[in-house]
Order: structure tokens, then C-alpha cells, then sequence
């Protein structure tokens, strides 16, 4: 019973579910919200891949099994299949948030890489899908667990509360793992170097343009006709 509840957990995310997030309660809203996320790409299958970037690989996972032989078909699909639960079956304890960060997270580097050899052959507007997707993740996974972790968020929008009462704000996880990098005399790029909020939205910018050129379709080649071979 415990191995069919985690894959449940683990293949349907906790926001399509009903169970208790006290794990997650504080009172900081922007900590809340990177949790919730957090949770999102860490301990869903589906979402780990990117919220776009699962459906996609299943669009080309079906398409490529009517290119493929059946005895290969075959080998694929128990190879997903078997991975996915000796790998969740590997945890003897119940946890309601999924457990794709256990042992699953080799088969996501294999999906992303599937996904990346296919990129090609997806047309234009799934290309661009699969930018928005990805854009997506990178800010909600990635810009908002740094800006949290690095209290960006908290001198920029609150900048009038006391630094104790900034850090309680937060989850019990939270201020652990805080004491530990205090503990350890750990100290992060942002502890020294508070960049403006106008720098980060220009870096983040940039580095969209950037990758929307980059995604822009070649220039068609011309074609000059062969000639004849000679006889």
C-alpha cells in the first residue's frame, strides 16, 4: 500500500491532490510560494522534466514508437516502466510530496536528453512552447529559489521588518538550514554583493533574448543544380 500511494504521489502532483501542507505553512509569502514550486520540481516526475517539457517528451515518445521496431518498443517501455517503480519501491517510507528526487532523477537526465536530440524536428511553434515552458521554470524554480534563499526578495519588499523576524518568517527546514551555513561559517555571493532589482530583470532579459535568437529557424540553404555525371 505504501508503494502505490507513493506512485500516486509521485506522478500526480500535490496541487491535484488533497492531503495536509502543513509542511510547507509559514508566514512569509514568497517562501510559501518557492516551497510550493519547489515541491512541484523536485518530487513530481512529470514536473521535473519542466511543465511543458514532460508533454512534449510524450509527444515524441509516441511518435518515435511508430518509427521503431517492436522488440525495441518493447525493451523502452519496460525500461521506463520498471525503473519507475523499483525506484520509487526503493523507499520504504511514506511521503505524500513524490519521491522523484530519490532515485528517478538519472531517468529525467534521460528524458531531457531524448528531448534535446528531437529538438529539431519539433517545428516552430513547439520550439517556442517549449521556450515559454522553460522560461517558466527558470524563474519559478530557479530566480525565485535564489531570491528567497538570498533574502533579495525580503529587502526589497520588506524591507522595514527585523532580520529575526525575517528569518522566522520562514519554515522550520528553512532556518535550519540557515543555522547550519551560519554554524559552518558559510558565506553565499549574495551575503557581499546586493545587485538592484533593475540589474536582475536586465540580466534575465538578456539571457531571454539571447535564447530567442538562437531558436530563430536557419537561413534555407541554396540549392545549385549537380552536374551531369559523366558517362
Amino acid at each position: 500500500m505504501t508503494i502505490a500511494l507513493n506512485l500516486r504521489d509521485t506522478l500526480v502532483p500535490h496541487f491535484l491532490r488533497a492531503f495536509d501542507h502543513s509542511f510547507i505553512a509559514q508566514r512569509s509569502p514568497w517562501g510559501w510560494l518557492r516551497d510550493w514550486f519547489f515541491l512541484c520540481y523536485q518530487a513530481n516526475l512529470l514536473l521535473a522534466f519542466g511543465s511543458v517539457a514532460w508533454l512534449v517528451i510524450v509527444r515524441e515518445l509516441w511518435r518515435r514508437s511508430g518509427e521503431s521496431p517492436r522488440p525495441s518498443h518493447l525493451f523502452w517501455s519496460a525500461f521506463v516502466g520498471g525503473v519507475v517503480f523499483l525506484g520509487v519501491a526503493a523507499n520504504g517510507a511514506r511521503n505524500p510530496w513524490g519521491l522523484a528526487h530519490i532515485c528517478l532523477q538519472p531517468l529525467v537526465l534521460l528524458g531531457l536528453a531524448f528531448l534535446a536530440s528531437r529538438v529539431e524536428r519539433l517545428g516552430r511553434v513547439w520550439q517556442l512552447v517549449l521556450l515559454a515552458g522553460g522560461t517558466v521554470d527558470f524563474c519559478l524554480g530557479i530566480v525565485l529559489q535564489f531570491a528567497v534563499e538570498s533574502f533579495a526578495l525580503d529587502r526589497w519588499l520588506a524591507a522595514d521588518q527585523p532580520i529575526l523576524a525575517i528569518f522566522h518568517s520562514y519554515t522550520l527546514s528553512a532556518f535550519t538550514n540557515l543555522a547550519g551555513k551560519i554554524h559552518n561559517h558559510l558565506g553565499f555571493f549574495a551575503d557581499d554583493f546586493t545587485p538592484p532589482p533593475a540589474l536582475i530583470v536586465a540580466i534575465l532579459a538578456s539571457i531571454l533574448i539571447v535564447t530567442l535568437a538562437r531558436t530563430r529557424p536557419d537561413q534555407p540553404c541554396l540549392h545549385l543544380p549537380q552536374p551531369a555525371p559523366s558517362l
